[in-house]
């Protein structure tokens, strides 16, 4: 469902034109000057969280999950969710640049959906969880903060359109449904084998 609303949302912004607000946020909101003040520590902070050095803690987070034989399904799932920035990358690339975005920079790249935006909601929601599963809300709402927040952060910083940024949290949402899912059923499968069968001799 979720990813049927990014199709429509792009094929809306083609056919139809930009969402109502998209042009005054662009003019409002360009990557330069940057930001100041408090908006712009959180600007610059969340651009951090989306960049490659913050993937690769992710997967040391997994590696350590890994070596723990009771957390192993919950390094399958980061590393799992965590691939949700591959299959964006070539919707980015199925996409194409929006006609918004591409008459407004000279040099426009692919905009849609948002990549830091994909990459924060599989990561920390696979970390929301995984913290749900303990029964940690704390950590679950530590969790949801940077999803919150980033969508917003690259709308402020000039970086992308808010459909770029809706259509990220629609398949960031639905990459991560679907790896919980398949890893739950896993899981399931695992324990309907265990324990091993013993065999006399």
């Amino acid at each position: 469902m979720a990813t049927a609303l990014a199709v429509a949302l792009r094929v809306w912004v083609q056919v139809v034109g930009p969402l109502p607000g998209e042009r005054w946020a662009l003019a409002e909101f360009p990557p330069w000057p940057p930001r100041t003040g408090v908006v712009g520590e959180l600007v610059v902070f969340f651009d951090l969280l989306g960049r490659p050095l913050f993937a690769a803690a992710g997967l040391a987070i997994a590696v350590w999950l890994l070596l723990r034989a009771s957390r192993r399904r919950d390094a399958v799932l980061i590393v799992a969710a965590s691939a949700g920035v591959a299959v964006n990358a070539v919707l980015k690339v199925v996409s194409g640049t929006t006609p918004l975005w591409a008459e407004s920079h000279a040099d426009p790249g692919l905009n849609y959906p948002s990549g830091h935006t994909v990459h924060i909601v599989v990561f920390a929601g696979a970390l929301a969880v995984m913290a749900h599963r303990q029964g940690r809300r704390d950590l679950v709402f530590l969790a949801l903060i940077p999803i919150v927040l980033t969508g917003p952060t690259r709308v402020l910083n000039g970086a992308h359109l808010i459909s770029d940024v809706i259509a990220g949290y629609l398949i960031g949402v639905a990459w991560l449904a679907l790896v919980v899912v398949l890893v739950g059923r896993g899981a399931r499968r695992e324990l309907r084998r265990w324990p091993p069968r013993s065999h006399s001799t």
